[in-house]
């Protein structure tokens, strides 16, 4: 769904891809074939990558079980970029599944500075994944990865978007 309309939005998108078929993909950056989870799977796209990657402000690492639309991942990006975020995540829909109620939007403010963002769909700058990339090695389950990163960040730059919720 975040894909769609794609002309009209203010972002590129590049798949991860750890299925057996390569996906319809039209219009992506890039498409990286990675059998596996989705951190060590990560780590090789953005080995693979990074020339490409590094032109970039922001990088968005969602889960693939997420819904969005694609006008509030097009805001979500001038959000932290309005911001100079280097951490960020969107807020998740009251129905959503979630472990952290942090998480969870709240309705009455348009971002939340934090010092936790939820390994499941992390906003990071470019700059930022720089910084933390090394923490990508062994990580299979991306467990352990969420308190860490937000200490590599400057304080003030980090924030939960509630004004781009998920599902």
């Amino acid at each position: 769904h975040a894909v769609e309309r794609l002309a009209e939005q203010n972002f590129d998108y590049a798949l991860s891809w750890f299925g057996d078929q390569p996906p319809a993909a039209d219009g992506a950056a890039f498409v990286h074939m990675q059998k596996g989870a989705k951190w060590p799977g990560l780590e090789q796209t953005i080995l693979a990558h990074w020339d490409t990657i590094q032109k970039y402000e922001y990088v968005w690492l969602p889960d693939d079980d997420l819904l969005c639309v694609p006008e509030d991942v097009s805001r979500m990006f001038s959000i932290c970029d309005d911001l100079r975020l280097e951490l960020a995540q969107p807020a998740l829909t009251r129905d959503s599944y979630f472990t952290h109620a942090i998480t969870l939007q709240h309705s009455a403010f348009q971002l939340r500075f934090t010092n936790f963002v939820e390994i499941m769909a992390p906003i990071l700058s470019v700059d930022m994944l720089g910084r933390v990339f090394h923490t990508l090695r062994g990580s299979v389950s991306g467990y352990g990865l969420d308190p860490v990163w937000s200490r590599y960040c400057e304080l003030g730059r980090v924030a939960i978007i509630d004004a781009t919720p998920v599902k």
